[in-house]
């Protein structure tokens, strides 16, 4: 006889067999489960994600793919309604895009949040309760922008908060049968490398996550609205690194030409520009076009770790040297 707490692993009950990954965005958004999508401040996340939720309640494509047509709810935790009205342009009281401002929904560390409670209780009139009202709506997709906004009495960069709000963001993603897109704001400290290293506050909030994506600008000169969305997660993954562009606020494609490369750290852009011989750190934010504190910061710790090396003790005009390098 089998304890009741265990099942064979080859006769699953209520989690389907399916070979094909299942996608509600193909190659990014799964059915089910939590995706965290991730930029620094101001690059265009929250646009993105919009082109892609107006996309989804209307079925229309998405960077070349038909999306079958769901509902969407938005939490907007930061933003006001007149900030969201150029991104709300075109559609109609028929479209089944809801959306709920910071006044109108609770924080996720709310006492009275659905988060905080047990278990879903069908007989209580809980309406106030994202999910609850995501399942009355037959929503697909809940958005949740963004999680700094969205908490307000814990502090995420402590591993065991940020893992009860978002493992909790997760189990209900499961139980009502939709995906939670939650967007997410990187560190400012450059000097930390570009990914996943500049996901801010607690590394939980990539350990409960199905799916993370970061989402950098890499565009310049004459194609500026460029950007590359790096991807990692569990089954069914999404590509290592996907570029696309914006033409519009609603409209995204993919890139014509996608390259595997990584973008280089602030680390290695100083290393390779210190192989033309020593340069002191606002030559070397100048030419690079870099912030002079994260030059200077980076130049601090290839120092420690034995790399570089100042030529003399003048702070305002010293000039370091690769070590590797045999000048």
């Amino acid at each position: 006889m089998r304890p009741i707490f265990l099942e064979r692993a080859g006769e699953p009950k209520q989690y389907g067999t399916k070979d094909e990954p299942d996608w509600l965005v193909p190659n990014l958004i799964p059915t089910q489960g939590m995706v965290v999508l991730a930029s620094a401040p101001k690059v265009g996340k929250t646009v993105f994600a919009t082109a892609l939720a107006r996309a989804l309640c209307r079925g229309e494509s998405f960077l070349g793919h038909k999306l079958e047509a769901a509902p969407v709810v938005w939490c907007a935790h930061e933003e006001s309604p007149r900030e969201r009205v150029p991104l709300h342009a075109g559609l109609t009281p028929e479209d089944p895009f809801y959306i709920g401002y910071r006044r109108g929904i609770p924080r996720l560390d709310d006492p009275d949040c659905f988060l905080n409670q047990p278990k879903y209780e069908p007989d209580k009139d809980r309406t106030h309760y994202v999910y609850v009202e995501a399942m009355k709506l037959g929503a697909k997709l809940v958005v949740i922008d963004c999680l700094q906004a969205a908490v307000e009495r814990t502090n995420l960069a402590d591993n065991q908060s940020a893992r009860h709000i978002m493992s909790k963001i997760s189990q209900w993603s499961y139980y009502f049968g939709c995906a939670t897109l939650v967007l997410h704001h990187l560190t400012k400290s450059a000097h930390r490398g570009y990914y996943p290293e500049r996901f801010a506050d607690s590394a939980q909030i990539l350990a409960t996550s199905s799916t993370h994506l970061f989402f950098e600008r890499i565009g310049t000169g004459e194609n500026p609205r460029r950007y590359a969305i790096h991807g990692q997660g569990r089954h069914p993954a999404p590509p290592a690194r996907v570029e696309v562009e914006s033409r519009g606020f609603f409209d995204w494609r993919l890139a014509d030409e996608t390259t595997a490369e990584r973008p280089q750290t602030i680390t290695e852009q100083i290393m390779n520009f210190l192989k033309e011989g020593p340069a002191t750190a606002t030559e070397i934010s100048e030419a690079l076009g870099l912030k002079l504190e994260s030059v200077r910061v980076n130049l601090s710790v290839l120092s420690r770790k034995g790399k570089t090396m100042p030529l003399s003790t003048n702070a305002q005009s010293n000039p370091y040297v690769l070590l590797e390098d045999p000048v």
